[in-house]
């Protein structure tokens, strides 16, 4: 059941909310725990966006606001708090004053709201965005421990305002009882996320240029790609946030891949899996981040089980055949919005022609009848029978039917385009070849 209106939570099973439920890692989320039968409430600006929410219920909420978030915590046992405004390095370079202003709004809301209305278990997802650049100046990165997010040096906007937002985790925990998770995640990719528009990340971008690109085509790349980083498939993703949810361990810790590539290797696995020959042109220009970033995920293996089990390549080759059928999906709705354009346009171009010759057709049906009417004086006028006063009437009247005539010319000329002026042509001076004055 998708609730619009209102919360209805079921009381025999584990009460879940999963906030961004309508985003990637959300909505994937939302189903792993629908599956595993758990009554799951998400919330989110927007739903998703190719295909429905299982969830039990749905609710488009703006969690910047306190109300929202205390309307979407109460009935609930468990949250997985990951609703954020975000997206990949050129949108999070550029947009910092809104992007910290609005997280720091939702997550504070929600941390409060989860006190309040006595949630057992509160899960935030957190960044790799929290580690120091000083660790990440090598291409060669060693891959970064849990305890290196100090001494802090997050990036700029986005990663201070998560590592806050973790620190407020633990005060809460600590001050409150609320038991608190953090989930530092690291380059999640996967089918039916964001890929196009800017708000992509590296992986999604890459297959659609590498899609829309031909063989022997280059593609952009921003940076020198020699800039690395380690991808996590959202498979395995989502099940270490869900372990880790079911574990003890309430300090921050890393899920993501140790398996380190470059940007420029990325271009050539992805081509690869499309069978096609890219050259890569580097614009040394655009945003690329730190210079190198690696996980370290050992505390995640330690504490829960959880490794990774889906390759880079694996998981590359079922996002690459996703994001083609979007680009030909999309391709195909450019081409019919196209097509109904023209037809659309032809439509009306018959309407106009239509209604043209209909005005065409009047014109000279007025013009015929004001030459007859011109005839029929010039006759009178020439009986020379009449007396001088009933001459100048008749003269008089026949002078308002010439400008008449004139008028109709000129908008007859006007619908044509012809530009005759022969009177001939147009009835007029019809007396002029019948008479010898």
């Amino acid at each position: 059941m998708h609730d619009e209106d209102g919360f209805h939570p079921v009381r025999e099973q584990t009460r879940v909310l999963v906030t961004g439920a309508g985003g990637f890692i959300g909505h994937n989320l939302v189903r792993y725990l629908v599956d595993r039968g758990y009554y799951v409430r998400g919330v989110d600006l927007k739903h998703p966006s190719y295909e429905s929410s299982p969830a039990a219920e749905f609710h488009r909420v703006d969690l910047r606001s306190a109300d929202d978030c205390l309307a979407s915590t109460r009935g609930i046992d468990q949250v997985y708090h990951l609703a954020a405004n975000m997206g990949g390095i050129g949108f999070i370079e550029q947009n910092k004053a809104i992007i910290t202003h609005d997280n720091t709004l939702i997550d504070i809301h929600m941390l409060e709201a989860s006190r309040v209305n006595g949630i057992r278990r509160f899960l935030y997802t957190s960044s790799a965005c929290v580690y120091p650049r000083r660790l990440q100046e090598r291409v060669d990165v060693a891959p970064i421990r849990e305890e290196q997010a100090y001494p802090a040096e997050a990036e700029d906007g986005y990663g201070w305002q998560k590592l806050i937002i973790e620190r407020l985790c633990r005060h809460y925990r600590e001050d409150y009882g609320l038991r608190t998770y953090v989930a530092r995640l690291h380059n999640i990719f996967g089918p039916s996320g964001e890929w196009r528009g800017g708000r992509e990340k590296s992986p999604a971008a890459i297959c659609r240029r590498v899609a829309l690109a031909s063989s022997d085509e280059w593609i952009e790349v921003w940076g020198d790609g020699m800039q690395t980083r380690s991808y996590c498939y959202i498979s395995d993703c989502i099940r270490g946030i869900y372990l880790l949810m079911q574990s003890e361990h309430c300090d921050p810790v890393n899920i993501g891949q140790d398996r380190l590539v470059s940007i420029n290797e990325l271009v050539d696995i992805v081509a690869t899996i499309a069978r096609k020959s890219i050259g890569k042109r580097h614009d040394l220009g655009k945003p690329q981040g730190v210079r190198g970033r690696n996980a370290d995920i050992s505390v995640m293996r330690t504490v829960t089980g959880w490794k990774p089990e889906v390759s880079l390549e694996e998981g590359l080759e079922r996002t690459y055949s996703w994001v083609i059928d979007q680009v030909r999906k999309s391709q195909r709705e450019r081409a019919e919005r196209a097509e109904q354009a023209v037809l659309g346009a032809a439509v009306e171009l018959r309407k106009a022609v239509s209604m043209a010759l209909g005005d065409l057709a009047d014109l000279i049906d007025r013009l015929c009848i004001v030459n007859l009417k011109i005839w029929h004086l010039e006759e009178a006028i020439r009986d020379n029978s009449k007396p001088d006063e009933e001459i100048g009437r008749l003269t008089r009247t026949l002078t308002p039917l010439n400008e008449q005539r004139a008028t109709l010319k000129n908008r007859i000329n006007e619908l044509t385009g012809l530009g005759v002026q022969d009177d001939k042509i147009y009835g007029g001076s019809i007396t002029s070849g019948d008479h010898d004055d």
